[in-house]
């Protein structure tokens, strides 16, 4: 609601203040030292927001003070009827019942204790934005897993892959901040993860955060877009001439949002040139895909070539996705179509496309997107 509203970000902390303990954080936090923040050390938490001492949940719940202790400790887990009855007694808040009642089918936050499990849990806290869909427990996985990352390294469990998996997730952290629109969160996140112990190499988390940093700005958090295109050009340079699948990725990535940024100064022509180059490094690694295409169509709206957008959209969404990922992209191509058709007059196909996004978004839990089909409707209403 805080994005939607578009609020401030000193009315943003405001509001998040004046929610009790919110997600059950402000308690996890006191045991950061000792144990993963997770969904036992979430019970935790929503009990001692109640007041509530494990002899009184017990005693509401009918049952003994050791499995209350057991659930905490992360040695047992509440069947179906018990965790109704434990969700009702500490009247969770809507993302906590998610929390308790997907584990332990989604990773569990707890047993972070070596570098493997971090690292799948990076790849869980990747997932939201490779997929384009939202994540309710997002501060809460990226909390648990930079905690355990510190752990390990100040164990010297293979500080140096600790420390570099440490920035990893405080750049996909910053990712995944964007997508939802929170980017001066993000711009701190990106600050953190360039801010970590690196080897003797230049870490792949450079290159992302960096990106991401940038991409936060061109979209309008605080600081200069051409700054920001500046320290994109430098970081291409490093990678002059790519060898690697990942290299020719994060070289067409960086050519795209230079574009972006280009095309926020109102530098067309640059933006286009930008834009190609972004193709031939996107071609030279990888099939075609419809991130491509929504890029390129998402470029032409902005830099006001609304047909060519058009056109664009339209040869996109009769390709037939070569995969998963390109079937959760279709939604935001055909929100590019639906911007470009209400730019060149085409109120009632846009009008009809809308209806089809919306369908498509709440059937994919593509939630990231869900603003910009209330942006799409309004200039739909007001041009009616």
């Amino acid at each position: 609601m805080l994005n939607v509203l578009r609020v401030s970000e000193s009315q943003r902390v405001v509001a998040l203040e004046s929610i009790p303990r919110i997600r059950g954080l402000s308690a996890s936090s006191q045991a950061l030292h000792t144990t993963a923040i997770g969904p036992n050390a979430l019970i935790r938490a929503m009990r001692l927001r109640r007041g509530m001492t494990q002899r009184d949940l017990a005693q509401i719940l009918g049952i003994s003070q050791s499995a209350i202790c057991q659930w905490e400790q992360g040695f047992a887990w509440p069947d179906g009827a018990h965790l109704s009855a434990l969700l009702y007694a500490l009247a969770a808040q809507p993302e906590e019942g998610f929390a308790l009642s997907s584990f332990p089918d989604n990773m569990a936050m707890t047993g972070l204790e070596s570098l493997d499990s971090v690292a799948l849990g990076l790849k869980q806290l990747l997932r939201p934005t490779a997929y384009g869909g939202g994540n309710d427990l997002l501060d809460l996985q990226a909390l648990a897993l930079n905690e355990s990352a510190n752990r390990l390294a100040y164990n010297e469990v293979c500080p140096g892959a600790a420390h570099e998996l440490k920035g990893e997730i405080e750049a996909a952290y910053a990712q995944t901040l964007v997508l939802h629109g929170r980017l001066r969160e993000a711009l701190r996140a990106c600050d953190r993860s360039l801010a970590t112990p690196r080897p003797g190499h230049q870490p792949r988390y450079v290159y992302r955060a960096t990106i991401i940093r940038a991409d936060a700005v061109i979209k309008g958090a605080p600081g200069s877009v051409k700054s920001a295109i500046t320290d994109l050009i430098r970081l291409a340079d490093t990678i002059t001439s790519p060898r690697c699948f990942w290299q020719y990725s994060y070289r067409s990535w960086i050519a795209s949002t230079i574009a972006d940024g280009y095309a926020k100064l109102d530098r067309a022509a640059l933006a286009l040139q930008y834009f190609g180059e972004a193709q031939r490094f996107s071609m030279e690694h990888e099939p075609h895909s419809l991130e491509l295409e929504r890029w390129n169509a998402k470029l032409l709206n902005v830099l006001g070539l609304h047909h060519q957008a058009l056109e664009v959209a339209e040869r996109a969404l009769e390709q037939e996705p070569i995969n998963e990922m390109d079937r959760l992209r279709r939604p935001a191509v055909r929100l590019e179509w639906v911007r470009a058709a209400v730019r060149v007059g085409l109120m009632s196909p846009a009008s009809v496309q809308l209806e089809v996004s919306r369908k498509e978004i709440s059937e994919m839990n593509v939630s990231y997107l869900v603003p910009f089909v209330f942006e799409l409707q309004s200039s739909l209403d007001q041009l009616s």
